[in-house]
């Protein structure tokens, strides 16, 4: 399965090491590409949504927009984790809520997909499922802050990264586990219970409470 090269290079822009870079020029257009071609079968026509998350600074310093400025949403901590959780997330946010993509393309015949005339800014990319092959291809969302930093420092305007996706058979079951972490927590403020709701293909598919019953 090829790597997703987008969020490692978001975390190195945010490291210390990124303030030796030139500012970020923020009234420049940018653009992103990539190609979703699993086992070399172009996955023609699999639609991709694209979000601006939030603008960035000259300096690298982000702020939330548009939909996503109410959102508890932290983009303070540049670890791999944190920024794989968000980007876990954010779908549930885009689906509970019907936010609707400022932009959206679809592979071509050789499965490139891209994105042109963005602004800068943090972005969330989704695709649809790719079914091929008696396979269920799923493309793993991502974020990735345009313009992206290359190992030589300077910022690509042209982002090209590579895609990665989880596969599975068409008629194989999926077991999904959902465990609720507190953070920061006082438990004389906890609530007595959470409820989690699943989508699919943007639709409620079912929901579940987690308490301490069940260990949340």
């Amino acid at each position: 399965i090829p790597m997703l090269l987008c969020i490692a290079c978001l975390i190195s822009a945010l490291t210390a090491n990124a303030f030796a870079a030139a500012p970020i020029d923020t009234d420049k257009q940018a653009s992103l590409s990539f190609v979703f071609a699993p086992d070399d079968t172009p996955a023609k026509g699999t639609e991709f949504k694209i979000y601006k998350v939030a603008s960035v600074s000259a300096t690298v310093s982000f702020t939330l927009t548009g939909d996503f400025s109410s959102y508890p949403i932290d983009l303070s901590d540049p670890t791999s984790d944190s920024w794989s959780d968000l980007a876990s997330t954010l779908p549930g946010y885009i689906a509970a809520d019907g936010i609707d993509p400022p932009a959206a393309a679809a592979a071509d015949n050789a499965g490139l997909v891209k994105f042109d005339n963005l602004s800068t800014g943090l972005y969330f990319v989704q695709g649809s499922v790719f079914n091929a092959n008696r396979k269920n291809y799923t493309p793993q969302p991502f974020l990735i802050c345009l313009p992206n930093r290359n190992i030589d420092d300077s910022w690509q305007y042209d982002a090209q990264v590579t895609l990665k996706y989880e596969e599975e058979c068409d008629s194989e079951p999926v077991d999904l586990e959902v465990i609720k972490v507190w953070e920061k927590d006082t438990e004389a403020f906890r609530p007595k219970s959470v409820k989690i709701s699943l989508y699919e293909d943007g639709k409620l598919y079912d929901t579940v409470v987690l308490d301490q019953e069940n260990n949340w």
